[in-house]
């Protein structure tokens, strides 16, 4: 099922079910809340095994059989309702267990079950619902897939160093910086006090139109001086209106690469 991109860029509350309705935070409520760890938290959820490898070979996990859903299970139940409801609003996953139950197809899984009301949040109300919450946040995977175990362990490593290249930062607010850019922008309507109100994915989109506007009025520019050779660029890079297919982020990419025996 599709998402309505229409309804999140309006800022609309999007509703799952009777149960769950997702709401869109502002840039205020993330700052109030802490910026950092609203991502890590929504990140971390909306995240898939390849994205952290690492962290699954350190419990001694083949992170290539973990799915997305499995991956979400692993995640989801330390995250209390405090954490979760900048978007989640009321509804709290502490409420429920993991149990096991044999689906149509006669399959054994894994569910969310909640025992005062009986109600399940399985893996078809995840494919839902997390959709939504990547597009809000803006969250991308890291685009690589291992084709095989050697290349599976080329990821654990790049992981890993990533990991550590990180871990004593101090955290730098990546809103911040968006916010100074696009209101001292002229294609950028909003005061400092208006940017704030709006929501992330509102404010994203703004910054990603204005980015990809900006480099194509800078190519005409320099077409039109004589002093660059656009002949071999796409003509779609002179066009600065916004479109899903032209901004949509890279797919995933099967990474294939050796590892060499020493």
């Amino acid at each position: 099922m599709g998402i309505n991109k229409s309804k999140v860029l309006r800022g609309d509350p999007i509703v799952i079910n009777e149960k769950i309705t997702l709401r869109q935070p502002t840039i205020n409520e993330i700052i109030d809340f802490d910026e950092d760890r609203f991502f890590g938290i929504f990140w971390s959820m909306c995240s898939s095994a390849y994205d952290r490898p690492a962290m699954f070979d350190d419990m001694g996990i083949d992170f290539m059989t973990v799915s997305d859903w499995q991956y979400f299970l692993s995640v989801i139940q330390v995250m209390d309702k405090e954490s979760t409801c900048l978007i989640f609003g009321d509804f709290d996953f502490t409420e429920f267990t993991l149990q096991k139950r044999v689906n149509d197809r006669e399959e054994l899984e894994y569910v969310l079950y909640r025992e005062m009301d009986g109600y399940i949040f399985d893996e078809s109300v995840y494919n839902e619902v997390i959709p939504y919450v990547r597009e809000m946040i803006n969250f991308h995977h890291s685009g690589k897939k291992a084709a095989n175990k050697s290349t599976a362990k080329l990821l654990i490593m790049d992981d890993r160093r990533a990991r550590d290249r990180n871990k004593n930062k101090e955290p730098e607010s990546m809103l911040d910086g968006i916010i100074i850019s696009l209101v001292n922008t002229e294609e950028f309507s909003y005061t400092y006090k208006e940017a704030y109100e709006i929501t992330i994915y509102q404010l994203m989109k703004s910054f990603t139109q204005i980015c990809g506007k900006k480099s194509a009025v800078a190519l005409m520019q320099g077409s039109m001086s004589g002093f660059m050779d656009t002949s071999g660029i796409d003509s779609k890079a002179f066009d600065w209106t916004y479109s899903e297919e032209k901004y949509k982020p890279k797919g995933k990419k099967l990474i294939t690469k050796t590892v060499k025996k020493k």
